[in-house]
């Protein structure tokens, strides 16, 4: 696979296009990875860390499940990455609905790296039963509250091409 050969309107059609039901978070992973692979068959699943697939020329893809169109995204405490795609999939009764793949570059900022990086040990108090960590919690708004309903790839430079 060469540097430009990943189609992420291709990838928003696989994903609209799926009959899979999304019952659970990991449904909607493993159904991104999938899609990946039949671009980038070298892609990688990463269970442990950010993004969820690894894909040969550099980029990942962040997949983000929701069951609302108004509710923001959670990112958990991985700050944005300009090299990750966020799919966002909104779906209802298990299936998939809308799909908004939006460019991490369109949610950096220059802040992000003065913002400290997540405590992952855990710390003693003085109180010898009791740890604890601190969590940076990363969130966007929801790209269909953003850029309106329906399927579409938000790139880098914040235009908008629709399924």
């Amino acid at each position: 696979m060469n540097k430009h050969s990943f189609d992420l309107l291709k990838l928003l059609h696989d994903l609209v296009g799926s009959d899979c039901k999304i019952r659970k978070w990991q449904d909607l992973e493993q159904l991104v990875v999938d899609c990946c692979r039949k671009q980038d068959p070298k892609a990688r699943h990463n269970t442990e860390t950010d993004p969820d697939v690894s894909l040969t020329n550099g980029f990942g893809i962040e997949a983000k499940s929701t069951t609302s169109l108004t509710r923001s995204i959670n990112l958990n405490s991985a700050a944005p990455d300009p090299k990750t795609f966020y799919a966002v999939v909104y779906h209802a009764g298990q299936r998939i609905k809308n799909v908004a793949l939006v460019s991490g570059e369109l949610l950096y900022c220059p802040e992000i790296a003065d913002i400290k990086k997540t405590n992952t040990g855990l710390r003693p108090l003085s109180n010898k039963i009791l740890k604890y960590r601190t969590r940076i919690m990363w969130q966007m708004q929801s790209p269909f509250e953003t850029w309106g309903k329906g399927s579409f790839v938000a790139d880098k430079n914040g235009q908008i091409h629709r399924y």
